[in-house]
This record gives C-alpha cells, sequence and structure tokens, in this order.
C-alpha cells in the first residue's frame, strides 16, 4: 500500500506541468495609470502602463477609461476585472502588445499557447467585416515579432452576442500548436499582440483581462489520469 502511495504521489506532484498555467502580464486588465474621470471632458488616459503601442499623437486611437458607475448614463460594464479597461480604434494596423517576462516567457519545447481577451465592438461606427486581430508572437534575433498564432474577431461576430451597448466583454481566444523540435521560436521571448484590421478607420473597440497560458497537452493529461485511477484502483484491492 505504502508503494502505491508513493507512486500516486508522485504521479500527482509533476501533474502541474500538464494542466494551463498562467505565464505574468504585466497590468493585465489595464489599471494603470488611473483614467481621468468618466465625466471629464478628456476621460481616458492614453498611457497603458507595461504595454507597447504604435499609435502617435495627437490622434490617439489606444487607451484606457475608467469604468462608469452602475446606472450612470455612460453606460457600465458588467464584468470587467478591475475598475479599468482598454479601447482601441480598430484602424488597420494600429496595435498593442506586450513581450512576456519572468516565469514561463520563452517558448519551450512541446508546449502550446493560449492568448484570451476580452472584447467587444460598439455599436456606432463599426461596420459588419470590420474586426480586429488577436495574436500569438515570439522575438526573433533581430528583436522582430514572429507570428505563431492569429485570430480575426469581427464586429458582427461580436454584435451578435452583445447587441446595442456595450454592457459585458466577451472572451475570444487564440492558441497556437504544439512547439515542435525544430521550431526557430524555442527559447526566444514569447507576447500578444492586439491589432486594428478594418479596411478603413473602424469604430472602437473595448477590452479587457489579457490572459496567456500554457495549454496541457491532451494525450498526456488522460495518460497521467489513467495512470493515477490504476494506482488507486490498485490500492482499493489491497
Amino acid at each position: 500500500m505504502r508503494t502505491t502511495t508513493l507512486v500516486l504521489v508522485s504521479l500527482l506532484s509533476g501533474a502541474s506541468a500538464l494542466f494551463a498555467a498562467p505565464i505574468s502580464l504585466l497590468n493585465y486588465s489595464f489599471e494603470s495609470p488611473t483614467a481621468p474621470d468618466p465625466h471629464d471632458s478628456f476621460p481616458v488616459s492614453v498611457v497603458i502602463d507595461n504595454w507597447q503601442r504604435n499609435d502617435v499623437a495627437p490622434n490617439y486611437q489606444l487607451g484606457a477609461f475608467q469604468n462608469p458607475a452602475v446606472g450612470d448614463p455612460l453606460g457600465h460594464i458588467n464584468n470587467l476585472d478591475g475598475n479599468q479597461g482598454g479601447f482601441i480604434v480598430a484602424t488597420p494596423g494600429i496595435a498593442l502588445w506586450q513581450t512576456a517576462a519572468g516565469t514561463g516567457s520563452t517558448v519551450s519545447l512541446g508546449q502550446q499557447y493560449k492568448f484570451t481577451l476580452a472584447l467587444s465592438a460598439s455599436s456606432q461606427a463599426t461596420a459588419d467585416g470590420e474586426g480586429v486581430r488577436i495574436r500569438i508572437y515570439y522575438l526573433d534575433a533581430a528583436s522582430q515579432k514572429v507570428y505563431l498564432a492569429d485570430r480575426q474577431v469581427l464586429s458582427n461576430e461580436s454584435r451578435a452576442l452583445n447587441p446595442g451597448a456595450i454592457t459585458q466583454l466577451i472572451d475570444y481566444s487564440v492558441t497556437t500548436a504544439v512547439i515542435a523540435a525544430g521550431n526557430a521560436a524555442i527559447g526566444k521571448a514569447i507576447g500578444v499582440e492586439l491589432v486594428g484590421d478594418s479596411t478603413a478607420q473602424g469604430g472602437y473597440w473595448d477590452f479587457d483581462n489579457a490572459r496567456l497560458d500554457t495549454v496541457p497537452e491532451p494525450s498526456a493529461t488522460a495518460l497521467l489520469l489513467l495512470a493515477a485511477g490504476s494506482c488507486l484502483g490498485l490500492r482499493r484491492r489491497k
């Protein structure tokens, strides 16, 4: 019985690598810096700490805003993570991105990565077919972004789930393939990006709660659970 218990403990102690694990993104819910009051004449911050961007003054098309209070005529978003969110005008090529740092922030052999962002398109001036893209990239030797995964999110897709004024954001995800041997991304820094993807200047999108995770490999997880179940079965029979 003791041997079976030790085997089971060993299996479970190694299980963490097989389950989704978060990779830190700084300022993931866009709380810093604090944006102006929603009723100010200029009610947004054009700075988003820890994120890089490519829009320029004076025509800022990216920023952060405070969530108006419940019942405020400006409209309250029910599921923001924290008190602030971000916005982007879906102009072609306008982008916001962050290269991850810290534990797990370099691409590893055999891993799969998933980027999730809560999004919603405005009902104003966002025509069907306009949209944004969410992407996962790595930085090559020249510090240039090379994309590992790319998903388009269309405004009509978003509005079908969230018609009218923006009252909630919807999670959209993009996932890489499993990183195979020989992939040039191995050992390189990983990052995420949101980019405007309309044919002309589009309407705005609100976004929040950026998450980057490793994805468990299904067959490995199944094998682990099968082995653990077998150990428990043996223990019961004894």
